[in-house]
């Protein structure tokens, strides 16, 4: 619900701030009902942050990598209030919403990537405009906050694809994943992470999760900023060296050496 909120406060933000600049054949695909939700969003942000989160998403720069034409695929699903619950009911449904989802990393893979000025400079635009905000633990503010600090590896990982093969890691590890079966044995209280957990490796450590799993290790790595952030969701430095344990334990010490095998063959 919140990264639901959030995605509709970007998008009504962009729509009003480029207005007629949005070139006729984009804006007549925008759903009517997209519109109308986007005209009733109740703007908790404080006016500095709001204008903060204004400046970054029609920075030219920025639109140059984060085409606003990459959002529409995707509008559907962000404006759907039954979506995250859905998921959070029965993550198979995710599947379902692949074909949308590869559009919009069609789209935004098809441009180039932010440089890393352009994203330190949207962190310190939200850091400062949003300071305020942040202090009073604005979610909001928070997930825009968030969004930019882990930009550059969650674009890698939508942009990663199979090897010699048209279509992107992250379809792959869903419908690998989301299909294994469940757990005879309830460990973390989380189906999906006890099926991952008792799975066959040669199922779950493929070169697509082993290029997830080590753009995210390198990245955490020694960027007190990121690690600050996910401390503050309990997700502490002790969590994400077990979890490297765990990794090395599921799929071996080489699969974050480079090492992996062979993708399961269709």
């Amino acid at each position: 619900m919140l990264l639901k909120k959030f995605f509709v406060i970007i998008v009504f933000l962009a729509l009003t701030s480029l207005g007629s600049t949005i070139p006729p054949n984009i804006a007549s695909k925008i759903p009517p009902k997209t519109l109308q939700i986007l005209d009733n969003v109740p703007l908790n942000l404080s006016k500095n942050c709001a204008s903060a989160l204004q400046e970054v998403i029609t920075n030219p720069e920025i639109l140059n990598c984060i085409p606003l034409v990459a959002i529409l695929p995707i509008l559907p699903i962000i404006t759907d209030p039954n979506f995250f619950s859905s998921i959070k009911q029965n993550p198979k449904k995710l599947l379902d919403y692949l074909p949308q989802l590869d559009q919009f990393s069609d789209i935004l893979c098809g441009v180039p990537k932010c440089s890393n000025k352009s994203v330190q400079g949207a962190i310190n635009t939200i850091k400062d405009g949003c300071n305020e905000d942040l202090k009073e633990k604005d979610t909001t503010a928070q997930i825009a906050f968030g969004s930019a600090v882990f930009f550059s590896p969650v674009r890698d990982i939508t942009c990663f694809k199979v090897i010699d093969k048209d279509k992107y890691c992250k379809d792959e590890t869903a419908k690998v994943v989301l299909d294994l079966p469940n757990s005879p044995i309830n460990i973390t209280h989380n189906a999906i992470i006890d099926a991952v957990i008792v799975s066959v490796p040669k199922i779950i450590c493929t070169r697509c999760n082993k290029d997830i799993v080590n753009t995210l290790f390198n990245f955490l790595n020694n960027n007190y900023l990121a690690l600050n952030l996910l401390a503050s969701m309990g997700i502490d430095q002790s969590l994400i060296d077990k979890t490297k344990v765990g990794v090395a334990f599921k799929c071996g010490i080489e699969f974050e050496d480079g090492i992996v095998p062979d993708l399961p063959s269709n």
